[in-house]
């Protein structure tokens, strides 16, 4: 079941992301993608209050999201740089790379969930007892930090220059 649903969130994950944002398809990266020798991105922009981008997608269809305030924010050269980098990201495999990352990093995190709705089950959980938070709160100390460890390792800093 596990590996089921890592699956669908690994193949579906930026169709999820570009909902989740109501993202617009508005033109597709056909100069900077030449240069590249890849398959063209499309571009889609959202509205969001912090300047964001972000490239999605995996099996070569790949997305590159831009917000409106990025958009507002950037004249054309320095947007120009931004796509570039997104580019090379795609050019380099860190996009399927970092979603299976998200999602190792994602179902280290959800042991400390699992630990809260599991306390009513070993006796814990009535109102006034305050074990669940307790439980919660250990289980993301011991769970967080190997979560956190994995997912730098994996990413090197050296993947983030182009």
């Amino acid at each position: 079941m596990f590996l089921f649903l890592s699956y669908i969130l690994y193949r579906y994950s930026g169709k999820i992301l570009l909902r989740w944002y109501r993202a617009e398809k508005v033109a597709s990266l056909e100069n900077i993608s030449k240069k590249a020798e890849i398959s063209p991105p499309d571009m889609y922009l959202f509205d969001h209050p912090l300047p964001l981008i972000f490239t999605v997608g995996t099996g070569g269809r790949y997305a590159v999201a831009l917000s409106s305030e990025a958009m507002d924010m950037f004249d054309k050269s320095e947007l120009e740089i931004l796509f570039a980098r997104e580019i090379g990201h795609i050019k380099n495999g860190d996009v399927p790379l970092n979603t299976i990352v998200a999602l190792f990093a994602g179902s280290f995190a959800a042991v400390s969930t699992l630990a809260l709705w599991g306390a009513p089950f070993m006796g814990f959980g009535q109102n006034y007892d305050s074990a669940p938070r307790f439980i919660r709160f250990f289980s993301m100390g011991l769970v967080a930090p190997p979560a956190a460890l994995v997912a730098q390792l994996l990413v090197a800093c050296s993947r983030e220059h182009v």
